[in-house]
């Protein structure tokens, strides 16, 4: 059932990140067809205040809700773009993938042209717990329930960033998390680590299926 957006604010708390924030931290100007839009959260409250299936705890704890988008001021979101908001600088605390990473990926898909919808969002903060250091095919895929996912890679990176931006917490620091494969069957995978005091958002083009300790799987909710 869903439930006004209002009111999901009031459960998620700060695991919520909607209008306002891109508002007042990326001065994001919404038409009055988008604030309609997104005015209607599509969970309701039963889904909120339910347990995990991951983890054991209740949604609303363990989940972040975000209003994604597709173009933020008139530019596509994609994760080219979140590079240009958080560069790499000397003095930044935080910026998205180094500056050789960028040249490496300035020409694949998933970098430069995938985007998110205009929709919400729900993901599991950090990766599967058990997910670690197992196969993706016959093991991963299989611990995403029905009503799972696996997310892009801009919409994994844009939860690890929001998420940073409104409650200073850093989900998955070094491990990285298994996201949607693209039209090769490629997979991406997104994390977070510590670079001389720094925080950087970390994204790997990842082809291998075999397991990995740092490598869990990603959830998001349909």
């Amino acid at each position: 059932m869903k439930i006004d957006q209002k009111r999901a604010r009031e459960i998620m708390g700060k695991n919520f990140f909607g209008v306002e924030e891109w508002s007042v931290l990326y001065d994001v100007k919404f038409s009055q067809q988008q604030l309609r839009q997104a005015a209607e959260f599509p969970w309701g409250e039963d889904i909120l205040n339910s347990t995990c299936p991951f983890c054991g705890k209740v949604v609303k704890d363990c989940h972040f809700a975000f209003l994604g988008l597709d173009r933020i001021n008139g530019e596509p979101l994609t994760i080219e773009k979140w590079c240009k908001l958080h560069p790499k600088t000397d003095t930044g605390q935080l910026y998205t993938m180094h500056p050789s990473d960028i040249e490496s990926y300035r020409f694949s898909d998933f970098f430069s042209n995938t985007t998110m919808s205009f929709r919400w969002y729900l993901l599991h903060k950090s990766i599967i717990p058990v997910s670690r250091d197992e196969t993706y095919n016959d093991k991963q895929l299989a611990m995403l329930t029905a009503d799972y996912e696996s997310p892009s890679a801009v919409t994994e990176l844009t939860k690890n960033i929001l998420v940073f931006r409104r409650t200073c917490d850093l989900v998955n620091l070094d491990v990285l998390a298994r996201c949607a494969a693209d039209k090769w069957g490629d997979h991406t995978v997104v994390g977070i680590a510590h670079y001389n005091r720094k925080i950087a958002f970390m994204i790997k083009e990842y082809c291998c299926y075999s397991p990995f300790f740092d490598v869990g799987m990603a959830a998001s909710k349909l």
